[in-house]
């Protein structure tokens, strides 16, 4: 589905580019307003992007090409068919999507299991790289690529022959019903449920229930003609984006474009659309849908029927101040949570266009059944008493200040925006009739509206959101409500409207920062260079006088960003299981806080406004402070990170804020399939320990807040300082800033204690190894997982651990040709391979979610996949088609700064050289023949080294899994 679908509009504002879906003015223009054909800055008065070139062809498929860097020497090319599951009659629901799965299996230039072998063989990673999504109003098909011509060639092709070309195939759609069938029981859930009953009453009488997947009746009765008959009508040039992003010449892929497409035509008749249906509602309405769920959700909102206007300059104005007005409501609630007087676990405040289509204002808490009447009466009066007082002028001030820095920071940074994300917002902004323009421009534009903005303006606009002569009053969860639920609503509603309201004070300035500065800097003790393996940088590492190890890896690839890492104490494995138990206890409370005695809320205003912030995790090897952003920022992140480092603070409302978070998440745990097999599967495949489980809200009433505190003081005083920082950085301006806070002579870093507790995982023994789960649900879910001993027993043999990965990464094609292409009892089966350095335990773990009745068969099927592949079975063919993927994922993930951030981490704590193994690693992997993953394959896949696990529903239990 779209990605600016369903987040609160300040999040919208900070991630859409150039575009902003709002709502506006009504001007009918029909069911589908986008089938005009028109590019939307055509009919606006705003300018198109000044970074993109715009065309279109005489047949009416229009393209838009932008030159981007990020990540180098790719491209990335999306189509986007103008036509969704709206498009569908109602014997069809579901043909938008089966017709969508269709184009991965025969067209005109790729036969039937051709075209993901072909991908692989273009180093692209199918899910990863090649991808689509069907959503009401569109349909989307997305390729990464490298940039050789010939691959963007290449790309080209596939999206012609999905825009006429595509074979559709009888007995291809017959293998892809049990696809589509497996991905819609996969998507089944208590909350899907619960979301379609609430989708069928607020929109009853609409097309709009109709959910994209379709109807299980029609996706097992559909035929190739019934699917031809909705892609002869909607598969349309004129109903056709191009869009193509990345390192290429412009000119090069017009001219491209203009050669593949010219001659596109359409196969039939555009149908005429069955109307769609709106929404009028007057009044106030209740919705309550109990079910067992794990929380409640209340949500209070405003509902409009269906409108649609062309993007202008007054139109983004509007929606602008809204965002703002709603930012400010949403800091309102979340500062109630904060100082630990809400009822409710979280809460904001959006502006969306339900369905794309109907706007929509609404308030949205979660929280526990008990509290759901308090806390529909706190989204109430807040409602009320910004409807009535309106907005502060400060509080104005602060959101304008956090919006210009954000837009200024993605005109700046608009060159790291990967292609993909940029083509997935041109998309929207098409599909929304938003005109698509840079993120400079967007700047230029939005920071004029901030600027102007006042709190009167700010105040008139919410009550516009608003005043839509309803109240849409929805509990859903776990809550019960006793009698006419709806009645019980509308009640409360009245009686709410009858409380006084006051006026809101003016909220405290923000103390920060108000830690001390250490008075003298440090000094070095040494410095010394050295080069990193396989590449042009160089690793500056300097130990100051009081113990500080500071490593520095500047790199060219995240431009003006840096990211910073301190190593603090031991971490969990020098902890006994008690103070483990405690010590996780305690450091997860305090994340939830904030950073030092900032509250969560205090935190997140001063990240906005200025860019510093200050993350903390309890590793098994350390606890980590961790900070990223702008190079620029980097005293700022820094003296975070000190805050954090010299007070990590913690208070009562924090604990209890922890206890009802665990209490949530033990009542969800084991309530389904997925649940059941990963508590049952860490216990199996790893051996029971406090270590690997979740903690529950039963060991958390235990621990005191004293504890926890003390807890805190001990992890922060481990020792073992060692601080890295992988990025665009001057090394010699970083020494200096460290110097500054962490190498001051007033901290003296002591060893860190010895891992003496380190937790090492145990398989089950021989008469263990087979286990079945039956969870008392009614999803028709199951879920095998099948896991294979294979110890690393040398760390330094990463030609081994490159066999091993490239071979699961066979397996699992196999698996997928097998289980998902052929049989359809699985939308993604799944096979890694995974081991610990340290300790050597590794295994290669199956993971396939299917449905009860094809889980005998899936046990079988997987053990003759394996003794297959045991008998000599991968080829040079399948290996390489492997290995290319790997290799293009390994190089993306090194100009991310994954790489060396993950080396340098674990250097911190372990005497493993990581930069010279990953350069053996890679060089393992391009070296590795077929042989050697024959014999791998015969030494991992044997009965001695298997253990399985089957988890089903409620009277579902396979033969298979007792043997």
């Amino acid at each position: 589905m779209r990605q600016l679908k369903m987040v609160p509009v300040l999040l919208l504002l900070m991630v859409a580019i150039g575009c902003v879906r709002t709502v506006a003015p009504q001007q009918p223009q029909g069911e589908a307003w986008w089938l005009d054909g028109l590019w939307p800055h055509e009919k606006s008065d705003l300018p198109q992007s000044d970074k993109a070139v715009f065309g279109r062809l005489d047949n009416g498929l229009r393209y838009i090409i932008m030159q981007n860097e990020k990540p180098e020497d790719r491209v990335t090319v999306q189509l986007n068919v103008q036509a969704g599951s709206l498009m569908e009659r109602d014997d069809e629901l579901g043909l938008a999507h089966f017709l969508e799965h269709m184009a991965f299996n025969g067209s005109t230039n790729f036969a039937p299991g051709e075209l993901i072998p072909f991908f692989q063989e273009n180093g692209l990673a199918f899910g990863r790289d090649a991808n689509a999504h069907t959503s009401l109003l569109e349909t989307v098909y997305k390729l990464n690529l490298s940039a050789e011509e010939a691959n963007v060639e290449k790309g080209l092709l596939v999206m012609r022959d999905v825009a006429d070309g595509l074979s559709i195939l009888p007995e291809e759609v017959e293998k892809e019903r049990g696809v589509i069938l497996s991905e819609k029981a996969a998507r089944d859930s208590k909350q899907y449920r619960a979301a379609r009953r609430l989708t069928a009453q607020v929109y009853e009488g609409t097309r709009f229930v109709n959910d994209t997947i379709g109807s299980e009746e029609i996706i097992r009765t559909a035929t190739a003609e019934t699917i031809r008959g909705f892609y002869d009508a909607w598969y349309r040039p004129e109903l056709m984006v191009l869009v193509v992003v990345g390192s290429v010449d412009p000119a090069d892929v017009e001219s491209d474009i203009k050669k593949l497409f010219g001659d596109l035509a359409a196969h039939g008749e555009r149908r005429v659309l069955e109307p769609w249906g709106d929404v009028q509602r007057e009044g106030v309405h209740g919705f309550y849908d109990n079910y067992d769920a794990d929380f409640t959700v209340v949500r209070i909102g405003a509902m409009k029927p269906r409108r649609w206007a062309d993007d202008s300059l007054d139109l983004q104005r509007r929606m602008a101040l809204g965002a703002m007005a709603n930012s400010i409501v949403s800091k309102r609630l979340q500062r109630l949570k904060a100082a630990g007087n809400a009822p409710f676990l979280n809460a904001f405040v959006r502006e969306v266009d339900s369905m794309y289509l109907f706007p929509t204002a609404d308030m949205i808490a979660r929280t526990e059944a008990a509290n759901w009447r308090e806390t529909f009466a706190v989204l109430q009066d807040e409602l009320r008493r910004t409807m009535k007082y309106g907005f502060l002028p400060e509080e104005v001030d602060e959101v304008r200040a956090e919006l210009l820095r954000s837009y200024e920071r993605r005109a700046r940074f608009e060159s790291q925006i990967a292609n993909d994300d940029v083509a997935s917002v041109m998309i929207g902004c098409f599909n929304g009739n938003r005109v698509y323009q840079s993120w400079q421009q967007t700047y230029d534009m939005y920071k004029t509206f901030f600027a102007g903005a006042t709190a009167e303006e700010l105040h008139r606009v919410f009550l516009d959101m608003w005043d839509s002569g309803n109240r849409m009053l929805f509990i859903t969860g776990d809550a019960v409500i006793e009698g006419d639920a709806g009645e019980e609503l509308r009640r409360l509603w009245k009686e709410g409207m009858q409380r006084p309201v006051a006026p809101l004070q003016s909220a405290a300035a923000l103390d920060y920062p108000y830690v001390d500065e250490p008075a003298v800097p440090g000094e070095a003790a040494s410095s010394v260079t050295r080069p990193v393996p396989g590449s042009d940088l160089v690793l500056h590492e300097v130990v100051f006088r009081n113990g500080l190890v500071l490593r520095m890896l500047p790199t060219p690839f995240m431009k003006d960003h840096s990211s910073l890492s301190l190593h603090v104490g031991g971490g969990s494995d020098a902890l006994d299981d008690e103070e483990y138990v405690v010590a996780q206890f305690a450091v997860d409370a305090d994340k939830r806080s904030g950073f030092g005695r900032l509250t969560a809320e205090e935190a997140g205003r001063l990240f906005r406004s200025t860019g510093y912030g200050a993350s903390y995790n309890l590793g098994s090897e350390s606890l980590q402070i961790s900070g990223r952003g702008e190079t620029a920022d980097m005293r700022g992140i820094l003296q975070a990170m000190w805050t954090q480092f010299r007070d990590p603070h913690i208070e009562e409302k924090d604990r209890q804020e922890k206890l009802r978070e665990l209490a949530i998440a033990d009542a969800a745990r084991d309530k389904d399939v997925s649940s059941a097999a990963g508590t049952a599967g860490r216990r199996l495949f790893f051996g029971d320990s406090v270590r690997i489980n979740p903690l529950t809200a039963q060991q958390g009433a235990g621990i005191s807040l004293l504890q926890m505190r003390d807890a805190l003081k001990k992890l922060y005083a481990g020792g073992g300082g060692v601080l890295n920082i992988v990025g665009d950085f001057d090394p010699e301006e970083a020494r200096r800033l460290v110097a500054a806070y962490f190498g001051a002579p007033e901290v003296q870093w002591q060893p860190a204690a010895a891992p003496v507790h380190a937790f090492v995982p145990r398989f089950p023994a021989p008469d263990s190894r087979t286990e079945h789960v039956v969870v008392d649900a009614a999803l028709n879910q199951a879920e095998l997982r099948v896991g294979y001993l294979r110890r690393l027993q040398d760390p330094a043999d990463r030609k081994t651990l490159a066999a091993r990965r490239l071979l699961a990464s066979v397996v699992r094609d196999r698996l997928r040709t097998e289980v998902r292409e052929e049989l359809g009892a699985s939308y993604s089966p799944g096979l890694f391979y995974w081991a610990d350095d340290v300790n050597g335990y590794g295994m290669y773990m199956v993971r396939i979610g299917t449905q009860p009745d094809k889980l005998d068969m899936l046990v079988s099927v997987v053990d003759d996949v394996m003794r297959d592949v045991a008998a000599g079975g991968v080829t040079a063919e399948e290996m390489e088609r492997q290995r290319l993927p790997m290799l293009s994922g390994w190089e993306e993930n090194r100009r991310e700064n994954g790489l060396y951030i993950f080396a340098l981490d674990a250097e911190a704590r372990r005497p493993f050289p990581y930069f010279v193994w990953d350069i053996e690693y890679i060089k393992a992997l391009r070296a590795l023949t077929a042989e050697d993953l024959n014999r791998e394959a015969r030494a991992a896949f044997t009965e001695d080294s298997r253990a399985v696990l089957t988890v089903t529903e409620s009277g579902t239990a396979p033969q298979a899994s007792a043997e």
